[in-house]
Order: structure tokens, then sequence, then C-alpha cells
């Protein structure tokens, strides 16, 4: 072999391992992290750390990575409210198992595509300002096993399909609009730890299935609905 082959060996294993690591830094849910940094521009100063210039996407506050695959998004916004619509490109992270933006004071709907996200077991979207009603498709996050709401503007009736996602252990929608009945199939979430409906505006009577819940070690139903029957 001479040598300008072996060179030309060389140079071709050497573009071979660029776009490898092509692929690996720049994955589809690393674009869609800067993508999501770059959605937050006009309050970075809230999430500061996530525009650092030497830092990987995957190392910054609250991201959690396995093989550039995003598995944990934690927003801390403690130090003050981002006051921006709630962010589309979060429905691009398809591995995506726990989610919390607490405190973070997102506004608007929630888009349907988000609800596709199926890997989710951790869904906190508290003390936020989120508005509009909850979907039949919540029933596609069948992995989810915290799910809360409070303290938002959402609205409307819990949907019936609430009951298919059977690996609940809380579920928490304090101090939101919700209206109307409360569906019997909450009464199907065998694994349910932890029920707080209060201070919303239910109607009609606590469904009797409740009963079923031999799991459940909290019930908070304080002002559940100014028309609601709480005997089971």
């Amino acid at each position: 072999m001479t040598k300008s082959n072996s060179r030309l060996k060389v140079f071709h294993a050497l573009i071979l391992l660029f776009f490898c690591f092509v692929h690996l830094c720049f994955s589809d849910d690393t674009t869609s992290l800067i993508a999501l940094r770059n959605s937050l521009l006009k309050r970075k100063d809230v999430v500061s750390t996530w525009f650092g210039a030497m830092t990987r996407p995957c190392n910054w506050t609250g991201i959690m990575c396995e093989s550039f695959v995003v598995h944990q998004i934690s927003l801390s916004c403690t130090s003050s409210p981002l006051s921006l619509p709630f962010p589309e490109i979060l429905k691009e992270f398809k591995s995506l198992k726990h989610l919390s933006v607490r405190h973070c004071g997102f506004n608007g709907r929630i888009y349907s595509d988000f609800w596709t996200l199926e890997h989710l077991e951790t869904l906190d979207l508290s003390d936020n300002r989120l508005s509009g009603v909850l979907p039949l498709a919540i029933s596609n996050l069948k992995k989810l096993k915290v799910l809360v709401l409070n303290s938002n503007n959402f609205s409307g009736n819990l949907p019936p399909t609430i009951g298919q996602l059977k690996d609940l252990t809380e579920l928490s929608v304090y101090s939101n609009s919700f209206s109307g009945s409360l569906p019997y199939q909450i009464g199907n979430l065998e694994k349910l730890q932890s029920l707080d409906l209060s201070l919303n505006l239910f109607s009609g009577s606590l469904p009797s299935k409740i009963g079923n819940l031999k799991r459940l070690l909290v019930l908070d139903v304080f002002t559940v609905g100014p028309k609601m029957d709480l005997d089971l």
C-alpha cells in the first residue's frame, strides 16, 4: 500500500469521525434545546446559566440527557416569572420523562401537539398563567405518574380520559377554574396516593368510585366548588 493511499484512508476516516461528532453534538434534542433557550431570550436574566458561551446544552441547569437525548427539563424561575407564552418547542422532546416549569409565569394555552409526549412521567405546570381546557388526548401520557396543574387558569371539565392514566400516584389541580361534574373514571386510578381538587368550580357529587382508591393517603376537596356535594 502506497503512502498516498494510506493518507487518503486516514483522511476519509477523519471525515467520518467529524460527521459522527457533528451528529452526536448537534442531535435533534440539542438543536431543540438551543431553540428553547432562544425562545426565552427576552428574559435571559432569569435563566442566565443557559446563556454561558462555554456550556454545552446538556449541561445547562435543570437539563438531564442520556447520549444527547433529553430526559428532564426543570426550569427554575423562582427569582422572577418569565411572563412568556408556553414554549411550543417543548413538543420536540419526544423522549422527555420529566418536565417542571413551576413558578415560571408562562401564559396562554397549551398547543395540542404537547399531549403527544408519551414518555412523560412527571409533569409540573404549577404557578403559571396557563388557560384553556385539558383535552381528551391527555390519555396519550400513559406513563404519567405525577400531574400537578396548581394555580393556573385552566377551565372546563376534567376529561374522562384522565382515568386512563393508570400509573398516576399524584393528581393536583388546586386553584384553577375547572367546572362541571367530576368524571367517575377518576376511580380507575388505583395507584393514586394524593388527590387535590380544591379551589375550583366543580358541581354535582364526588363520584362514588373514589372509594375504590385504596392507596389514597391525601384527599383535599376544600372549597372544591360552591355546588359540590361532598358526601361519598
